[in-house]
């Protein structure tokens, strides 16, 4: 491994980028033909900026890695960087440390120990060499081997990075490790499966190949992405982060019967994925299911107490399971934790809001806007709120810029629907059936038509969305009580009152509900 450096001129401004050249090989006594070289963006943040001699410390540490991996063979015109390595000054415990994705283009180096001396013979230096390698496919080998790979100093390089490095000299950072061909995978997992340092660490192959399809779908070509995703399973099936990500993937889409399978199978694999059970819970919630969805919160919060997507989670179910004032605390707990957060304040809104405290919700709503003003679901919550005040007009308001905001998301016109029934408007039909275009499994867009068509007066239409919503989940409360009075006005009382009845005794608030819907006897 080779490193020359360019002049870095007499002054650097506060955002300059410092630009060197890295080739790659393992002896100091490479031939011209034998180099790979890699153009390499150097980036130093404000704190490490803050020191006085902060250009000659960084200088000093490409230099140090320079000396200990030999001269480049010449010097390289510099057009476009291939990697991006960026300096911090922040605090570190006892020593340097860095990190890196594998197969990746980006590297962060804590150049500095505020409180003690690096351990002779480690510093920013071997830090770089380190993650360098991880770049390149180099992995943690087995405890017993001595590597920079293992903290060790920077020029001490074991036989598998050294072979890892010579395998990879023709990586193209740029294109990334989809574009790596298959002969050299298998050979980078030949090497990889003689003796690395396993202890839960993430294959690091399995890990860029699951990075570029999240990458992939996020760009537009979720088939792409599914299948990297895939592969990436097929190379290690016992790995949860795979399924995790695939599983979230497909939540985007609204494949929410996927995303569960796939959610499910990854906390199998790790009972302490929270990332796969925080994203499992709030798609319970999404579907209806919300005891089953605070239990996988209450998991998450065990682990992590800290995790604030799962209190928001978490606040949301349980406001939705009508634990009003536990919800609440959560949403007070989470907005403590994180208070730039909107999503814990649109949580906390929901809360008051079932609650009734209207006013309360309309404050939480207006503060979760103002840190996020396309936050579609504040939106859509302060349309609620509004509507159930009796504002019609300003609650259809809210609720078209929800989906102005997100117009894929069922949930929207749902709510658009629900409220065009409430103010019986024939165009709320259009939303419902928008809203089951987008999720034709959706209990509450069932309901929802369903209010719609008892409010029109089309009772056995009604009846049948009310028995698919139950179908889905046969404790929602709203489709049970909506059937009664659909049964009732049919003159089936027996059914009606039954109906009724097991809807009260879910949510005992729900005659209270109903009594400002507008519904003829």
């Amino acid at each position: 491994m080779h490193l020359s450096v360019p002049s870095l001129g007499a002054r650097l401004a506060v955002s300059t980028l410092l630009v060197i050249c890295l080739a790659v090989d393992h002896r100091a006594n490479a031939q011209p033909a034998d180099v790979r070289t890699i153009t390499m963006r150097v980036a130093a943040d404000e704190s490490y900026r803050a020191r006085t001699d902060w250009e000659a410390a960084l200088r000093n540490t490409v230099q140090v890695v320079y000396h200990r991996l030999a001269k480049m063979v010449a010097d390289v015109p510099i057009v476009e960087a291939d990697l991006l390595v960026g300096f911090s000054g922040g605090r570190c415990e006892g020593r340097p440390a860095g990190g890196a994705r594998p197969f990746d283009r980006f590297v962060m180096i804590m150049a500095t120990c505020h409180e003690t001396e690096p351990r002779k013979g480690y510093g920013p230096e071997s830090v770089l060499s380190h993650e360098l390698g991880h770049l390149l496919g180099a992995f943690h080998p087995s405890i017993s081997v001595e590597s920079v790979m293992h903290a060790a100093p920077p020029d001490l390089f074991d036989d598998q990075t050294i072979r890892v490095i010579r395998l990879m000299r023709n990586y193209d950072f740029r294109q990334g490790i989809m574009a790596l061909d298959e002969a050299t995978r298998r050979a980078w997992r030949a090497i990889y499966a003689e003796g690395h340092q396993r202890n839960n660490e993430v294959n690091p192959l399995v890990s860029a190949i699951a990075n570029a399809g999240v990458e992939l779908a996020r760009s537009g070509k979720p088939a792409e992405g599914e299948a990297a995703l895939r592969e990436a399973i097929k190379i290690d099936q016992l790995l949860a982060q795979p399924h995790a990500m695939l599983g979230t993937m497909y939540a985007r889409r609204g494949l929410l019967e996927d995303a569960l399978q796939e959610l499910r199978l990854a906390k199998s694999l790790d009972f302490n994925h929270v990332g796969a059970r925080t994203e499992l819970g709030l798609i319970l919630v999404e579907l209806g299911k919300d005891r089953e969805a605070v239990s996988e919160f209450e998991i998450v919060l065990r682990i992590d107490p800290q995790m604030v997507r799962a209190r928001v989670g978490l606040c949301t179910a349980l406001a939705r399971a009508d634990r009003l004032d536990e919800a609440i605390r959560q949403g007070t707990e989470a907005i403590r934790l994180a208070p730039e957060d909107a999503a814990a304040f649109n949580a906390r809104g929901f809360s008051h809001a079932r609650k009734g405290e209207l006013d309360r919700a309309l404050l939480d709503y207006d503060q979760a806007i103002r840190l996020s003003p396309s936050f579609a679901a504040a939106f859509s919550g302060r349309g609620i709120v509004y509507r159930r005040k009796g504002d019609f007009d300003r609650a259809i308001h809210e609720l078209d810029q929800a989906i102005r905001l997100q117009p894929t998301a069922w949930t929207w016109w749902n709510n658009r629907c629900f409220t065009r029934a409430i103010a019986g408007l024939e165009a709320a039909l259009v939303d419902c059936n928008e809203s089951l275009r987008l999720q034709p499994k959706s209990g509450f867009a069932l309901h929802s038509r369903g209010l719609t068509y008892l409010k029109l007066g089309h009772l056995d239409r009604a009846i049948a969305d009310y028995d698919a919503a139950l179908r889905i989940d046969r404790k929602h409360a709203h489709a049970l009580y909506g059937r009664g009075l659909a049964k009732g006005k049919k003159g089936d009382h027996t059914g009606a009152e039954a109906d009724l009845a097991a809807a009260q005794m879910i949510s005992p608030r729900i005659a209270e509900d109903y009594a400002g819907y507008a519904i003829d006897p």
